[in-house]
Formats: structure tokens, sequence, C-alpha cells
């Protein structure tokens, strides 16, 4: 009888350096156990993640700079060019227009588990209800921070506002303190 390719599958990792291992943090190191080059997960505690306040956990703990409509996306992504090497990523909705599923999909990004902080960027003129989302972000425990570009000064001040606040909060974030978490708590999607 033929074996099929999940029985024929080792779950093996390279083992991670130290720098490595501290930067990604989703290793514990103390719990991995080393044969040559190689790492077998052992136990059920692999994970260390972020415990979110809605009881799910993370295993990143990035901030999410979302632009709500795309005359917006260029401050948004000058916002997070200024943090390459950080956990910032630059997500949006190139919409002006009102969107049920543009809604919903900003709303599951924006609360992702994976997702520690938000800076909303908005033009100012669009439709997109950026203070519902701003408040379902707000009250799932996560920092939330809305730009307005049309009431922040325009362009250069809003770039320099937005970059501001990230520093600050890429610091709260940086003390997040892990939590052990096991495979099956892995939200994927």
């Amino acid at each position: 009888m033929e074996r099929s390719w999940l029985e024929n599958t080792k779950c093996e990792f390279s083992k991670p350096t130290p720098q490595q291992a501290k930067r990604h943090s989703l290793f514990s190191l103390s719990s991995v156990r080393g044969t040559g080059d190689k790492t077998i997960l052992e136990g059920r505690s692999m994970l260390q993640g972020y415990l979110r306040a809605d009881g799910r956990k993370g295993i990143r703990n990035i901030l999410a700079v979302a632009y709500l409509v795309e005359c917006a996306h260029h401050v948004a992504r000058e916002i997070a060019l200024g943090f390459r090497g950080e956990p910032v990523h630059l997500i949006g909705f190139p919409g002006c227009y009102p969107s049920e599923y543009g809604q919903r999909m900003m709303k599951q990004i924006c609360t992702h588990p994976n997702v520690g902080a938000v800076l909303l960027v908005s033009l100012g003129c669009e439709s997109f209800p950026r203070e519902k989302l701003a408040e379902t972000i707000r009250i799932s425990g996560r920092p939330v921070h809305t730009l307005v570009i049309q009431h922040s000064g325009g362009t250069t001040r809003s770039i320099q506002e937005g970059q501001n606040w990230i520093r600050k909060t890429l610091e709260q974030l940086r003390t997040a303190q892990r939590t052990p978490m096991e495979v099956h708590e892995l939200v994927v999607g």
C-alpha cells in the first residue's frame, strides 16, 4: 500500500540563530532540541504569542498603517517607508465609495491577532466610515490613531504626525509580554 505525502512528511525546522529567534520570537529557544543543523519541535507550548483582549493570540505584533481610500495611499506608504526593518505593514482599501465588503475586510485585518496597533490614514472626503472602524479597533484593545490628511495640514505634516505616532506606539508594542501558545491557537487568514 502506498503512503500518502502527508504520512511521509516530517516536521523539522532549521535551528534559528539566537538573533533570529529574538527577532522573530516564534520559537522559544529553551524548548527546541537540536539534531545537527535541524531542530525538532518538542512539547506543546512551542510557540510564543501575544494575547489579545478578545482571547485570541497572535505570533506577530505588527503595527498596521491602513489607508482608507486610494488618495491616501501615497501618504500611508511614505509613513510606513520610514520604518523599514520594523514590524510596520502597509495595508489599504482603494475604494472611495461605500463598500460593505471593504469595511468588513478592513475590520477583519485591523483586528487580526497578529496586529498589535493600527494607524488609519484617511484623506477626509471619502465615504469610508473611519470613526466606526477606529471604534471597533479600540474596543478590540489595540491602540489606534486616525490621521485625516485634510485636517492635519497636508502631506508633509501628515507624514510627520503619522511617523511620530508610530515611533511612540512601537515602543509600547516592544514591551508587550509574550505568552505560550499552541499550534491550534494560530489564526490563519
